[in-house]
C-alpha cells in the first residue's frame, strides 16, 4: 500500500474588523442622564431648603404665640385629666348591676312552711292510727322535707346577700353618676375652650404660606425617579462594556492574525535581502578582481590629506588678516586726517572747542606674533590618530605639512611593497573610532566612516 497523500493545510479565514462601539454617543447618553439627575437633585435640594425655611418661620410664629399655645396646652391637659378621672370612676363602678333571682326562680316553700309541714306530719304519726304503708309514706316525706330544708336555708341566705349587695351598688352608683355628671360638664366646658383657642391659632397660621405637605409629596416622588435614572445609566454602561469587550476580543484576534501575516512578510523580505546582499557581495568581488588590488592605506592617506587641507586653510586665513592690516597702516611721518584726528582737535577754534566723548578703542587688527591656535576636538583626535600633535602656533604649520607629505609618501611605498593577497584583505571598508577624553569633560566619541571609492 502506498503512503497516504498529504492533505493540504486548512487556510485560516481572514478576519474582518468589527466596527468599534461609538464612545462619543455612549458618553453623550450618559451625560444626558447625569444632567437629568443633577436637575432633579437640585430640585430636591431646593425643596429641602424651602421646607427648612418654612419650618423655621412656623417655629418662630409658634414662639410668638407662646401665651395662646400655652393656654391651649394647659386646657388640653386639664381636659384629658378629667377624661381619665371619668374612666377611673366607670372602672370603679364595676360591670352590670348585680342580678337577684326573681320570685318564680325561688323555692315555693319557705323554711317556716317546711317546719310547719314536718310538725304536722309528726303530729299525724303520733296521734292518728295509720297503716304500715301510710306510716312509711309519712316517714319518707318527713325525711325529704328535712333534706330540702338545708338547701332552702342556704338559698335564702344567698338571696338576702345579693339583695344587700345590689342595694349597696345602687347607692354607690348613684353617687358616681352625680360625679360623672359634674365631670361631663367640666369636659364640655374645656372642649369649648379648646376649640376657641385652636380656632384662634389656626387663623393666625393661615396668614402664613405653608405648602410643606405638597413639597414633601413632590420630594417623595422625585426619589424613585432619580433611582430609575441611576438604574438606566448602569444598564447603559453594562451594555456598552459588554459590546466593547466583544469588539476588543475580536480586535485582539485580528491583530494576532495581522502579526502572523507581518511576520511571514518580514521573513520573506529577509530572505530576499539575504539574496540581494549575496548578489551585491559577488558583484563587488567581481569588480575588485577586475580593478586589481586596492590601496590598503587609503584611510591614513585620507586623514593626512584632510589635515593638509585644514592646515593650508589656517595659513590662508592668516595671510588675509595680514594683508588687511597692511592696507590700513599709516606710513611713518604721515598725519592722520579726518574725523577724530589729532590735527582736527588742535585746530578747532584754537583748541578751545569741546572735546568729544571718548569712545571704545578699536580692536587692533594687526596680527600678533604669539597668537595661540584653537582646534576642535575632532581635529585634535585626527592628529593623534596618525601620531602627531596639533599645532599651537602658525610657525609650526610648515613643518607639519612637510611631515604629512612624508607620511603620505611612506604609505605609498608600503602599499607598493605589500603582496597582492594582503592588499586585498585590507581593502574592505571599516569604521574608525577615535575616543578622546579631555580633562574635566565627559568622554566623547568621534566616528569617521572611510569607504574607498571604486
Amino acid at each position: 500500500m502506498g503512503e497516504p497523500e498529504p492533505q493540504p493545510e486548512a487556510v485560516e479565514e481572514k478576519l474582518k474588523r468589527l466596527p468599534e462601539p461609538d464612545k462619543d454617543s455612549h458618553r453623550a447618553k450618559i451625560e444626558g442622564i447625569q444632567e437629568n439627575i443633577a436637575k432633579k437633585q437640585e430640585r430636591m435640594q431646593s425643596i429641602r431648603d424651602t421646607i427648612e425655611r418654612q419650618s423655621n418661620a412656623r417655629k418662630s410664629s409658634r414662639e410668638g404665640q407662646g401665651g395662646i399655645r400655652g393656654e391651649l396646652s394647659a386646657c388640653k391637659k386639664e381636659r384629658q385629666a378629667k377624661i381619665e378621672e371619668k374612666k377611673a370612676i366607670r372602672a370603679a363602678m364595676g360591670g352590670a348591676r348585680i342580678d337577684v333571682p326573681s320570685k318564680k326562680d325561688r323555692p315555693r316553700m319557705s323554711v317556716e312552711d317546711v317546719d310547719r309541714r314536718i310538725q304536722k306530719l309528726e303530729d299525724k304519726q303520733s296521734t292518728a292510727t295509720l297503716s304500715l304503708k301510710e306510716e312509711k309514706e309519712v316517714l319518707q316525706e318527713i325525711k325529704a322535707l328535712r333534706q330540702s330544708r338545708a338547701g332552702i336555708v342556704e338559698f335564702q341566705a344567698n338571696i338576702e346577700s345579693l339583695i344587700g349587695a345590689r342595694e349597696a351598688q345602687d347607692s354607690k352608683n348613684k353617687e358616681f353618676k352625680s360625679v360623672l355628671s359634674s365631670l361631663d360638664a367640666d369636659i364640655d366646658a374645656l372642649t369649648a375652650k379648646r376649640d376657641v383657642l385652636q380656632t384662634k391659632i389656626d387663623g393666625e397660621n393661615a396668614k402664613e404660606k405653608n405648602d410643606i405637605p405638597s413639597l414633601i409629596e413632590e420630594r417623595d416622588a422625585l426619589r424613585p425617579e432619580i433611582s430609575a435614572l441611576y438604574d438606566e445609566m448602569r444598564a447603559l454602561r453594562d451594555t456598552f462594556k459588554k459590546d466593547n469587550d466583544i469588539w476588543w476580543e475580536h480586535e485582539l484576534k485580528v491583530k494576532a492574525q495581522e502579526r502572523i501575516e507581518n511576520q511571514v512578510k518580514w521573513e520573506e523580505q529577509k530572505k530576499r535581502k539575504l539574496v540581494e546582499d549575496e548578489e551585491y557581495r559577488q558583484m563587488r568581488e567581481a569588480d575588485e578582481l577586475a580593478q586589481g588590488p586596492m590601496d590598503p592605506f587609503v584611510e591614513q592617506k585620507v586623514f593626512c590629506q584632510s589635515l593638509v587641507e585644514y592646515l593650508e586653510g589656517l595659513q590662508a586665513v592668516e595671510k588675509k588678516e595680514v594683508a588687511k592690516a597692511a592696507a590700513v597702516a599709516v606710513p611713518e611721518g604721515a598725519q592722520k586726517m579726518g574725523k577724530g584726528s589729532e590735527n582736527d582737535v588742535e585746530e578747532s577754534w584754537g583748541g578751545l572747542a569741546k572735546k568729544g566723548k571718548k569712545g571704545k578703542k578699536k580692536k587692533d587688527s594687526t596680527p600678533k606674533a604669539n597668537k595661540v591656535l584653537q582646534h576642535s576636538i575632532a581635529r585634535i583626535g585626527a592628529f593623534g590618530e596618525i601620531g602627531l600633535d596639533a599645532p599651537t602656533a602658525l610657525e609650526q604649520i610648515p613643518a607639519l605639512l612637510a611631515t604629512l607629505a612624508a607620511k603620505m609618501a611612506e604609505y605609498d611605498e608600503k602599499a607598493a611593497s605589500m603582496p597582492a593577497k594582503a592588499k586585498k584583505g585590507l581593502s574592505k571598508p571599516r569604521k574608525v573610532a577615535l575616543k578622546i577624553q579631555p580633562r574635566g569633560e565627559s568622554d566623547l566619541k568621534v566616528i569617521i566612516d572611510v569607504i574607498p571609492g571604486n
